[in-house]
């Protein structure tokens, strides 16, 4: 026990930084003139001119702090869902809040040139605000071309210590599972409607945001969204779960086409969140026995310690060619054809699904 005390106190200062959770990365998302970039509009109806700026669909589970520059707090908002319509116009985020899911969507495809492209519902990991997570929405949505639906929650609080601020985004990922559902249920009968256009459609998680998905695999509640095939592709990328019990819930998905396990064997971000749970992590050194249904890929030696490497963010080195090369087909809904990706070789990794390497 002494132990363990003595490694939380030695490493959750490394996870924080390892996560990226560190004052300068927070505060450059959370500046009042960044916030003032984020310009409220009057909300929009269905029937008004499309906007053919860059757009995305947030739906948020945050709670709300009105008349305040930080409009959207670092807390859950145990009530409620809200929806976002928002675009890029000179330089500054326009943000209108919709009275719903179905309002921000019609918004979307109202613009020809977004009105049949893929779809993807995108779920951060930790250490978000409002505004970084809204970043990372944009920067998938102009890297791969896609309608992104981003589901954000709060996953820091900078009031809390470095092991206060694990636990409570943690905790918020785990609710966002249940919190969100209505959002996944809706998505299930809009495509059935054909609302979506004719895109296809993925969902992605991506390392802590991977709690969300697995607390809803193990529910009853799965059983809303289960019963037929309506996603192409489901992601977990870098998934910072438990890997012991992941192939049990896993396997109770039933409601997508393909399910991919992205992970990396010498992670720089999960190791530290394996030292710190005492537990393994799916994301970082997976295990048999595997999901039958699902394909994993092992990014390490492409890579290297990479954790976030689907998208090229400030500060940051960009994602390697490969990766984005994968990833745009994966994000697209598509399944990667080996005589394409002659990179994709048996991984070294205990056998462990594939790696995946430089093109020389």
């Amino acid at each position: 026990m002494r132990l363990r005390i003595f490694l939380l106190l030695f490493l959750f200062p490394l996870v924080s930084a390892a996560q990226r959770n560190t004052p300068q990365y927070i505060s450059y998302f959370d500046t009042d003139s960044f916030w003032n970039a984020l310009v409220r509009v009057p909300t929009l109806a269905a029937h008004e001119d499309c906007r053919t700026a860059p757009a995305v669909v947030v739906v948020s589970n945050r709670k709300p702090e009105p008349g305040q520059i930080r409009f959207m707090s670092q807390d859950r908002d145990g009530d409620s869902l809200h929806y976002f319509f928002i675009t890029t116009e000179q330089g500054q985020w326009h943000l209108s809040g919709v009275p719903d899911l179905r309002r921000a969507v019609t918004l979307m495809r109202c613009e020809p040139h977004r009105r049949n492209r893929d779809w993807v519902v995108y779920t951060e990991g930790m250490g978000k605000l409002f505004t970084s997570d809204i970043n990372r929405a944009f920067s998938m949505a102009r890297q791969y071309d896609l309608n992104v639906l981003l589901l954000d929650y709060p996953s820091i609080h900078k009031g809390l210590s470095s092991l206060k601020n694990f636990k409570f985004a943690r905790r918020n990922a785990q609710l966002a599972g249940s919190d969100f559902l209505p959002v996944l249920d809706s998505m299930l009968r809009f495509r059935e409607a054909g609302i979506l256009g004719e895109g296809r459609l993925t969902l992605f998680y991506h390392s802590l945001g991977n709690q969300a998905l697995r607390m809803l695999a193990k529910s009853a509640s799965l059983s809303r969204i289960n019963n037929k095939l309506w996603v192409d592709n489901l992601i977990l990328n870098a998934p910072c779960v438990p890997r012991r019990g992941a192939t049990r819930w896993m396997s109770r998905i039933a409601f997508a086409k393909h399910l991919y396990v992205f992970y990396n064997s010498h992670d720089a971000t999960l190791k530290w969140a394996r030292l710190a749970s005492f537990h393994g992590i799916l994301g970082e050194r997976p295990v048999p026995p595997l999901c039958k249904r699902a394909q994993y890929v092992n990014f390490h030696l492409l890579c290297g310690g990479g954790h976030s490497n689907f998208l090229s963010l400030r500060g940051r080195q960009p994602a390697m060619p490969e990766a984005v090369d994968y990833y745009r087909v994966v994000l697209h809904g598509k399944v990667p054809n080996p005589k394409e990706f002659t990179n994709l070789k048996p991984s070294r990794f205990h056998r462990i699904g594939f790696d995946i390497w430089p093109q020389f």
